[in-house]
């Protein structure tokens, strides 16, 4: 039965730490950045499963709401009902599908290996039985079967399936479907070998028609950047602004993209991972000569500097490149790409370079043709395309 109880968060029911996923980063605006642009990252956000998706959303749980979960307290028989809400209301699916499961097998836990002498073999049995139920149940989670939009433009229909792995972006993007809130929107950038890009309520406003780019519904989502789901030609990924004023990369409430691209030697997929790892190691660089530990290796390199003496410099900068390289070895994540990612880029094509700062959330699965005749539009200075690419409707469907 369910009995009421006072309110709790989830994180009062469960200890759960989000901390140890991490943002940070550097790119470029509510605009994806063309592949000759430099690029700097330092760490990336790595979620991809269903624990993370209930931590993620617990940690962001505050009290008082009349959202409810359902959480096991004392035992299987007796379910407290405990009533939370979030700061944002795109987390609201992922809580109430989510997180009672996680709670639930937790507490399961508790009673029967922490409090054994309380309960008779028949009750063991009881308990394993739940725990092993709920265990099934976030399986069915994991395995939820991806979401297709069917994109109706000016030029043809594109299909799109929306990854679980990323589920914020997900729930957001068919929350606007649902709304209607792309229909009569355009691709307002469009750039051959590269992107198409939509989702802006101003291009669908005459008298704003000029500021496309610069719009949304007034939020940003939290990044999910996966490693693992990559830009190759017809993935779908959020804009957003640059790290100068958005350092954790969060994406633009509504627009998208999708990836047009080009095929890359590899040596030139290569030079990009090479790059963005340069880049993590000069930050690294600039950390350990700015700690107050170091200041005799900065008082060194300063006075190499004022002096140009190239050979000191060199000298110095060959001291500290075991030292930066031990970091770097250390840290959680660098860019690398597997056999099949590079595999993907050197035939298939993509845009590889915004790899690791933008959230890839779905992948054109009919309709790759329609990509490429919006991409070899006419376009008018600043990437608008001559004729408006408009989107007609958006709607979920089956299959």
């Amino acid at each position: 039965m369910v009995t009421g109880g006072n309110p709790v968060s989830i994180v009062d029911s469960v200890t759960l730490n989000a901390s140890t996923f991490k943002t940070a980063g550097n790119l470029n605006s509510n605009w994806a950045t063309p592949s000759n642009a430099v690029v700097a990252v330092s760490e990336t956000i790595q979620p991809a499963s269903v624990q993370y998706m209930i931590t993620l959303a617990a940690s962001m749980a505050t009290p008082k709401s009349s959202n409810t979960v359902i959480s096991a307290r004392g035992g299987v028989s007796s379910l407290h009902a405990y009533p939370i809400k979030t700061k944002n209301s795109i987390l609201k699916p992922i809580l109430t599908k989510s997180a009672p499961f996680l709670i639930n097998t937790f507490n399961a836990f508790k009673i029967l290996f922490l409090q054994p002498h309380k309960y008779k073999k028949t009750e063991t049995m009881r308990i394993l039985l739940f725990i092993f139920s709920l265990l099934l149940s976030v399986g069915a989670i994991a395995q939820e079967k991806e979401q297709l939009v069917l994109i109706k433009t000016s030029k043809g229909a594109i299909k799109i399936k929306l990854y679980n792995q990323t589920p914020l972006h997900r729930d957001n993007f068919l929350k606007l479907v649902e709304e209607d809130f792309y229909e009569g929107t355009s691709f307002h950038r469009v750039i051959n070998q590269f992107m198409i890009q939509g989702g802006d309520p101003y291009s669908k406003i005459d008298s704003m028609k000029s500021k496309a780019g610069q719009g949304g519904p007034g939020y940003t989502i939290p990044a999910e950047i996966i490693d693992s789901l990559i830009h190759k030609k017809g993935a779908l990924a959020a804009a957003r602004q640059p790290d100068a004023v958005n350092p954790k990369k969060e994406s633009s409430g509504s627009q998208f993209y999708i990836v047009h691209g080009k095929p890359f030697l590899v040596n030139d997929v290569q030079a990009m991972v090479d790059q963005k790892n340069g880049a993590i190691k000069q930050q690294l660089f600039q950390k350990f000569l700015q700690d107050p530990a170091h200041a005799d290796y900065q008082k060194r390199l300063v006075a190499f500097q004022n002096q140009k003496d190239q050979k000191g410099l060199t000298d110095l900068i060959a001291e500290l490149t075991p030292i930066i390289d031990k970091q770097f070895e250390a840290l959680e994540y660098k860019y690398s790409y597997s056999h099949g990612a590079m595999e993907i880029y050197t035939s298939q094509g993509g845009a590889p370079h915004l790899d690791g700062d933008y959230t890839v959330f779905g992948e054109v699965v009919e309709g790759l043709d329609i990509v490429d005749d919006i991409a070899n539009v006419a376009v008018a200075p600043g990437d608008k395309p001559v004729v408006g690419i408009i989107i007609e409707s958006m709607k979920v469907v089956k299959k």
